[in-house]
């Protein structure tokens, strides 16, 4: 008697969105670990090392402009193509709205304790890229069961207040490779955009990423998605190798990752900064 053999995620998926997505997520630990580099390099040997001035140089460098908002954009489009294969976009956007709050909440108690001890240091993370992806998710339910007419509509009108009616976000756009990125406040870029609608915020936080372009980036995915999986929802490109199969699973699990990494990453920093300075103690 034969046996049907189990199907996993990675024969059952799209395997070619999860592996965009696991590239990206890797790219986002990365960089993370950069600035932990940076900033210990700092505590163990000075501004004057070359591994703290290398890193230093990757954290301020037109290279990072680049890469992080290229890599912002295709993570909301992906995402946004992602909605096509979700069985209730409104449970994610609920889910992803309280992972939003939670980064909220926690980071502006751990800010406050921080200002209180006379720390300057910047902690608060009042809107990033889950707060972008919860309310483009949350925006698009109400689009998902209509025409893509609507959602090439909210594509355009997203171009026009992205950049026109934004003050300041057109020169940036146009800037990023090789002008002046923009005024930086404690290592933030400050740049006027969205925060919340309908209120402006000169953004003085960490990991700010503001809801305006890249919703328009999330929409397009959706759209790209409707001429292209929402039929089929089969992949549009054969598998590669077996060597796929470890960064789909990451791709599959990015926002348990994005949510952890940092603290598992800074813990890891912080243990070694002790046993550094036990031995030279």
């Amino acid at each position: 008697m034969q046996t049907k053999s189990k199907v996993g995620p990675f024969e059952k998926r799209i395997h070619e969105i999860d592996l965009i997505r696991g590239f990206l997520i890797i790219i986002v630990v990365l960089d993370h670990v950069c600035w932990c580099l940076k900033y210990y390099g700092n505590i163990w040997f000075g501004e004057n090392h070359w591994l703290y001035q290398a890193f230093n140089w990757y954290w301020t460098s037109t290279a990072r402009s680049i890469i992080q908002p290229v890599a912002l954009m295709l993570f909301c489009f992906i995402s946004g193509v992602s909605c096509a294969f979700s069985k209730n976009n409104w449970k994610r956007a609920i889910q992803m709205l309280v992972f939003w709050a939670i980064i909220v909440v926690a980071s502006n108690i751990i800010q406050a304790i921080l200002n209180s001890n006379g720390n300057e240091a910047i902690i608060r993370v009042d809107f990033n890229i889950i707060g972008v992806l919860a309310f483009s998710t949350l925006i698009y339910c109400f689009m998902q069961k209509r025409s893509w007419r609507i959602l090439l509509a909210a594509i355009l009108i997203g171009f026009l207040l992205s950049t026109y009616f934004i003050p300041g976000l057109r020169e940036e756009l146009f800037t990023l490779c090789g002008g002046r990125v923009g005024e930086r406040i404690g290592g933030v870029i400050n740049i006027p955009n969205f925060y919340l609608i309908p209120f402006w915020e000169y953004p003085v936080q960490a990991d700010y990423v503001p809801l305006l372009p890249y919703l328009m980036f999330f929409l397009l995915g959706a759209l790209f998605s409707y001429f292209t999986y929402k039929q089929n929802k089969q992949s549009l490109f054969p598998k590669r190798g077996e060597w796929e199969r470890p960064i789909c699973f990451i791709g599959r699990h990015t926002l348990i990752i994005y949510l952890s990494h940092f603290i598992v990453i800074r813990g890891i920093f912080i243990i070694i900064n002790l046993i550094i300075n036990h031995q030279f103690a």
